[in-house]
This record gives C-alpha cells, sequence and structure tokens, in this order.
C-alpha cells in the first residue's frame, strides 16, 4: 500500500511538474512575443522618427529655397526701386535748374522792363 501511495504521489508529483513545466513554457513564449512586440513598435517608432526628420529636414530646406527666392526679387525690387528713385532725382534736378533758368530770365525781362519805365519816366 505504501508503494502504491508512493507511486501515486510520483505520478502526481510528475503531472504538477509537467504543468508548471508547460505553464512556465507558456510564460516564456508570452515574454518572447511581448519582447518582441515591443521590439517591433521600437522599430516602427525609430522609422517613423527617421521619416519625420527627413520630411522636416525637406521642408526646411523648401522653405530656405522659397525665402531665398523671397530675398533675391527684394533685392530686385530694391535694386530697381534705387534706380527709379535716382532717376526721379535726376529729373527733378533737372525741371529745378530749368525753373531756375526760367526765373532768371523772367527777372532779368523784368529788370529790362522796370528800367524801360524808369527811362520812359525820367523823360517825361
Amino acid at each position: 500500500m505504501a508503494e502504491e501511495f508512493e507511486t501515486q504521489e510520483r505520478h502526481a508529483a510528475e503531472e504538477r511538474f509537467q504543468a508548471e513545466m508547460v505553464e512556465l513554457e507558456q510564460q516564456r513564449q508570452e515574454a518572447l512575443e511581448a519582447k518582441r512586440s515591443q521590439e517591433e513598435t521600437r522599430l516602427v517608432k525609430e522609422k517613423q522618427t527617421v521619416e519625420w526628420k527627413k520630411k522636416t529636414a525637406s521642408i526646411r530646406r523648401e522653405q530656405r529655397a522659397q525665402v531665398d527666392a523671397l530675398r533675391a526679387q527684394l533685392d530686385a525690387r530694391d535694386v530697381k526701386l534705387e534706380e527709379h528713385t535716382s532717376h526721379v532725382l535726376a529729373l527733378r534736378l533737372e525741371r529745378t535748374a530749368i525753373s531756375k533758368q526760367g526765373r532768371d530770365a523772367t527777372i532779368a525781362a523784368n529788370l529790362v522792363r522796370a528800367w524801360d519805365l524808369i527811362l520812359v519816366h525820367n523823360r517825361l
């Protein structure tokens, strides 16, 4: 009877051991799957980060190119504005000179008329 009891106990212990081994293997598999899943998630995030950095760098390059193009346009407009301003100033100087010549001629004509009037008045 003791041998039978010992055999049953041994058999029960082997079954418990097998059940524990199955459970441990299942836990190991779950841990491996969780680790794989975490690794996949990490790789996806790294890939997304790399893509995001590339996209951001591309956008920055495009923005810099646009800013440079706008600066070039502004510089060209500044040159044209400077040329126009210079031309306008030259025209104003020319008109002022012409106006002064006209005033001088008018003043000279008025002085001649005034002299003539004085001479006429003195003859009377």
